[in-house]
């Protein structure tokens, strides 16, 4: 019984092992994925979603929404200095010449599984400054019930279900891209989604993952997770 015993446990530590090695090696197309359509260009969206979880991802987010608000303000007319004459009162100029500007063609922020305690002040602390101060919260939609990513898609769908949003930038760190956006294509629709937005950094990066357990660690969760999915994408469970 012990010598049998012992040979299961060689063959499991064997197995285990091998997967383990096997994986080690393949992992790196976690981060074979490049970013689809073209967010220098700022493709026109209803919403910004991004996946909270992840180092960078709200301030990331938050820095392309502001480019959008940027972009908006930039095309709209810039009121012109009127010459300086004691008949036209400085009160009046800004009453009538100065209207405060409203952002036109820009995204909704959708902070997608943040922690159930989660606030404002929670999601300013990950915003630049500069942001927020443009940054009102009508723009902004904290979702704190999904727990997971595919909780992710299926709550943002109900809710762009509700308020006719249609088109998506997807923004999620760089090991997590292909699993979200295989999961994204699949509740929402792969047509909503006209670009994606990675959040790449330090030590999890292709080629430099393996340069620390932490990135060791989280590659490698990332890896199963990702086989895993697209095993039963292919309906093999």
């Amino acid at each position: 019984m012990r010598k049998f015993l012992f040979r299961m446990g060689l063959v499991l530590f064997g197995f285990f092992g091998g997967v383990g090695v096997l994986a080690f090696f393949a992992a790196n197309s976690v981060y074979e994925f490049d970013d689809t359509g073209s967010v220098k260009d700022l493709p026109p969206v209803d919403t910004i979603v991004v996946l909270a979880g992840g180092r960078g991802r709200i301030r990331a987010a938050s820095d392309l929404w502001y480019r959008y608000a940027q972009k908006s303000m930039a095309n709209q007319p810039v009121p012109i200095e009127p010459p300086k004459t004691k008949r036209l009162k400085k009160k009046k100029f800004q009453e009538k010449k100065q209207p405060a500007r409203s952002l036109v063609g820009v995204p909704v922020l959708y902070v997608s599984g943040m922690d159930a305690h989660a606030d404002w002040e929670t999601f300013a602390r990950q915003v630049r400054p500069e942001v927020l101060k443009h940054l009102d919260k009508k723009w902004v939609v904290l979702e704190t019930v999904s727990v997971s990513t595919q909780e992710n898609a299926i709550w943002f769908k109900r809710q762009a279900s509700k308020l006719g949003w249609r088109t998506i930038v997807l923004v999620t760190s760089g090991y997590h891209m292909r699993r979200a956006r295989y999961i994204f294509e699949e509740v929402v629709g792969k047509n909503e989604i006209r670009a994606t937005y990675s959040v790449l950094f330090d030590p999890h990066m292709a080629g430099k993952w393996r340069n620390s357990f932490a990135g060791v660690r989280l590659t490698l969760n990332e890896f199963f997770k990702l086989i895993f999915y697209r095993s039963i994408e292919k309906g093999f469970w």
